[in-house]
């Protein structure tokens, strides 16, 4: 039977054909995101209502199992009913807005689920809004942030640089612009979220 399978995949290779590879599933872990919100500190803050856990309230939340990623949409039902709040008051650079608003839209944050128990490391976010995206990566201008993974089913991400790894509270406003990514601005936007994930496991 191997033999005939790589006969097979010979002949579409001579036949000017890669052979077929089934595409690998991706498995979305439910999971839960709260924000800190802490007083007189954090600039992107909850709407008030609690965590914003998958299937409740029209709340997606979940990992990726093909990039390890955690991911929230509050989009996910057609009357939005989760937000988030931005202050985008402390802008160090550029044009982009000041003011304060909320917003319903997705937050992204690469990797976690790859992390080993009681490592820190660096990593990347995205905050889609209704303004734009707010990137905290230092390769789009903003700063990375802290995560730690607590335990098997718990991780902290923070604009804190509390392990001295370079991360910061900075984020790049990118909107489009005549069907062009452009950067109008930056901020400092501090926050904290708590990661929970019941079902997922130490890789």
């Amino acid at each position: 039977m191997r033999h005939i399978l790589i006969t097979l995949a010979g002949l579409a290779l001579l036949a000017g054909r890669p052979p077929l590879i089934a595409a690998q599933k991706v498995i979305r872990t439910p999971a839960s995101i709260t924000f800190s919100d802490r007083a007189g500190l954090d600039r992107i803050v909850s709407d008030g209502e609690g965590s914003y856990t998958d299937a409740v309230g029209g709340v997606n939340c979940v990992f990726f199992s093909s990039t390890g990623d955690a991911n929230l949409d509050t989009t996910a039902s057609r009357n939005p009913l989760r937000t988030m709040q931005f202050d985008l008051s402390q802008r160090i650079s550029g044009s982009g807005p000041t003011n304060t608003f909320l917003s319903s839209g997705t937050l992204d944050i690469q990797a976690l689920a790859r992390m080993a128990v009681g490592e820190a490391q660096l990593t990347g976010a995205v905050f889609s809004t209704s303004i734009g995206q707010l990137h905290f990566r230092a390769g789009d201008g903003g700063t990375d942030l802290t995560a730690v993974r607590l335990d098997a089913h718990t991780w902290v991400v923070s604009t804190d640089d509390s392990y001295a790894l370079g991360a910061g509270d900075v984020a790049a406003l990118v909107q489009t612009v005549k069907n062009k990514l452009v950067r109008v601005g930056t901020y400092h936007l501090p926050f904290e979220v708590t990661v929970t994930c019941p079902s997922c496991a130490t890789p």
